[in-house]
């Protein structure tokens, strides 16, 4: 497992790229934990996101749109204790069209659930459910 996550992190590192300066776009790619300055332009970096609210039997479901709303985007889960807005550095580092970066109930924007119902992240399988029958009915 050690090696499969060292692997993973290789691969993740190797396409960050982080934005040195917000007046002259410059790159920081991290390779095999190494610097290099690119002063080229991130391909599909999209500056600017959309708040978007889902509703859901207990509320509302809260997320940030990035990119093109007329294709299917990566849908991006936050962990424990976290919300959409993990998001914001690590989406105009990748290369798709568009990203939907949810907040799970009871987190961020997103409506807590009814008294009496426990969190387990499970309901992140439900809440995507709820998500594509919203978008894709």
């Amino acid at each position: 497992l050690s090696k499969e996550i060292n692997s993973f992190r290789e691969k993740m590192l190797t396409k960050l790229h982080y934005f040195c300066s917000s007046q002259n776009i410059q790159t920081v790619v991290y390779k095999s934990g190494k610097r290099f300055i690119s002063s080229s332009p991130l391909k599909n970096v999209q500056h600017m996101c959309t708040e978007i609210r889902i509703p859901v039997p207990w509320g509302h479901v809260a997320g940030k749109w990035w990119g093109r709303q007329d294709v299917q985007p990566v849908l991006s889960l936050h962990g424990v204790q976290d919300n959409a807005a993990t998001f914001d550095k690590l989406v105009p580092m990748l290369e798709v069209d568009a990203v939907l970066a949810l907040d799970i109930p009871g987190h961020g924007w997103s409506s807590h659930l009814p008294q009496g119902f426990p969190y387990d992240f499970m309901d992140a399988v439900s809440l995507m459910r709820f998500v594509i029958r919203h978008y894709y009915k």
